[in-house]
């Protein structure tokens, strides 16, 4: 069996979405890819998790959680959440730029990008895009 640090750097490589299963209860569980057993105990993050992204070089995971419109930020260390950061209405999407060591929170509600400072766990006022998928698809 994988230790849980081992994984959440494995989860990095080959893509958060495809292997962390987000449960309804508002957990998110990381299953063993050996024995398709739940290793270690679920995480509770806030309200619809959605998105997923990792830091590997800080080891921290940010969830989007739409229906709490925040981001929870967990240490993949201890497994444990650090932070709740708001982030407005409807986060949907998280990536996360490991060389600036900032997140991007998306929304689905609005056009707006939310940036989030990794180093205090602090967002900025939100980036609203020029122009959007949605606008580019009906020209």
């Amino acid at each position: 069996m994988i230790k849980a640090r081992k994984k959440i750097k494995y989860l990095g490589i080959v893509g958060a979405a495809s292997v962390i299963m987000v449960v309804l209860l508002q957990m998110i569980v990381v299953p063993s890819t050996y024995s398709q057993t739940v290793i270690g105990t679920p995480i509770t993050v806030g309200l619809l998790p959605l998105g997923v992204g990792v830091n590997t070089i800080t080891n921290r995971i940010y969830v989007s959680n739409l229906n709490s419109d925040n981001v929870s930020v967990i240490n993949g260390d201890t497994n444990a959440v650090i932070a709740t950061i708001a982030v407005g209405d409807g986060p949907r999407g998280v990536g996360v730029n490991i060389v600036t060591n900032k997140i991007y929170a998306a929304h689905i509600t609005s056009a707006n990008v939310y940036v989030i400072f990794g180093s205090t766990s602090s967002s900025a006022s939100p980036v609203t895009p020029i122009s959007t998928p949605s606008d580019s698809n009906s020209k």
